[in-house]
């Protein structure tokens, strides 16, 4: 009987040891190989979320607290405004125009001078734009002599009396020469010195009416001649634009009809140009 005791004692224990054995966790230089027994600290499970301390410990990454210096950006031009572009060039001094004339004028005949005179007349014309700085046209122009100074005489004599104009025919008699209306087909450039200011010249053909009265050395009339002399004429002048379509001008022009008359005026102009 105590036999049997011992027996079941010896057994209880060993059991025990072994269930001790499995519920203890072994150092991490534990020997796997060892046959003795580690009775250490019981396994604890571990949480299934980390806790608060596990939050501590993590890394704390580094920020960057200096102030962001602003990006030199380079300003994009903004688009011209198709006004001024139009203006700068030379919308106003292209395409068709019409203009009214009226001036000073005076006529010289085989080299003595005429009287001064008023005169009136009118241009159609149209230009175009190179480079957004020279204007280059085409026009016609009329002009006509009036008779309102020196005795409704215009730029010539009175008929009958030796005053200018007149030159000396065989056998003592006279030769008067009067001018009447001009016509001139001319060309036109000039330089855009401002988007609303021109300077230009022009030059080309003319052709004019003239009359020639004879008279003998009584002063009586003795024969007429009325008909057309061809010459050419230059001049120049300044315009400006006063809106996009009105204008006005000012020019200088001499003609000259074959080489025994010529023609002085200096005009203003007023016009319209259509857009």
């Amino acid at each position: 009987m105590r036999k049997l005791y011992l027996a079941a004692t010896a057994l209880t224990a060993a059991v025990a040891s072994q269930a001790w054995a499995q519920d203890t966790v072994a150092p991490d230089n534990a020997d796997p190989q060892s046959t003795t027994p580690y009775y250490g600290t019981p396994a604890v499970p571990q949480p299934a979320y980390p806790d608060s301390s596990a939050t501590q410990d993590a890394p704390v990454v580094a920020q960057d607290t200096t102030t962001a210096q602003p990006v030199n950006y380079q300003p994009i031009p903004l688009a011209p405004n198709p006004n001024e572009v139009a203006n700068h060039s030379g919308i106003k001094f292209r395409g068709l125009r019409v203009e009214g004339d009226i001036g000073w004028t005076r006529s010289s005949s085989n080299h003595v001078s005429g009287r001064n005179n008023m005169g009136y007349g009118g241009t159609l014309g149209v230009d175009a734009v190179v480079d957004n700085f020279f204007v280059f046209g085409v026009e016609g122009n009329y002009w006509n002599p009036s008779k309102m100074w020196e005795n409704n005489a215009g730029s010539n004599m009175n008929v009958g009396s030796q005053g200018n104009n007149i030159g000396t025919t065989a056998g003592g008699g006279y030769s008067a020469r009067k001018a009447f209306e001009e016509w001139d087909a001319t060309l036109r450039m000039g330089f855009l010195a401002t988007k609303d200011l021109l300077f230009y010249m022009a030059g080309g053909y003319a052709s004019g009416k003239q009359r020639n009265l004879y008279l003998n050395s009584a002063g009586v009339a003795t024969g007429k001649y009325v008909g057309w002399s061809n010459g050419y004429s230059v001049g120049g002048g300044i315009e400006y634009s006063i809106t996009q379509n009105f204008f006005m001008n000012a020019q200088y022009r001499w003609t000259q009809f074959g080489n025994h008359t010529s023609r002085a005026r200096a005009t203003l102009g007023f016009g319209f140009r259509f857009p």
